[in-house]
């Protein structure tokens, strides 16, 4: 008997990759814990859902809802978050 197995292909990318008001969930952090612990506090984690609303100049800032509030973020700090778009 034969059993079909599909693969899903599994695209990550930073967060300042993903495109204006698409919604992404975060696989993995690169920071230290204290910044860890930071973004936690405000909604962002591994496994949390984050829409990107706007990018404001060229590497400059990303706006992002997170849990329903809005947040600018440094791309600083947004390419060391990695994510999948869904």
């Amino acid at each position: 008997m034969c059993v079909p197995i599909y693969f899903q292909w599994v695209i990550t990318m930073n967060l300042t990759e993903v495109n204006e008001r698409e919604t992404a969930c975060i696989t993995h952090i690169y920071m230290g814990t204290q910044a860890k612990q930071r973004l936690c506090h405000i909604g962002i984690y591994e496994g949390a859902h984050i829409k990107v609303e706007r990018k404001k100049g060229k590497g400059k800032a990303i706006l992002l809802l997170v849990r329903g509030n809005f947040m600018m973020m440094r791309c600083q700090d947004a390419q060391r978050i990695e994510v999948e778009v869904i």
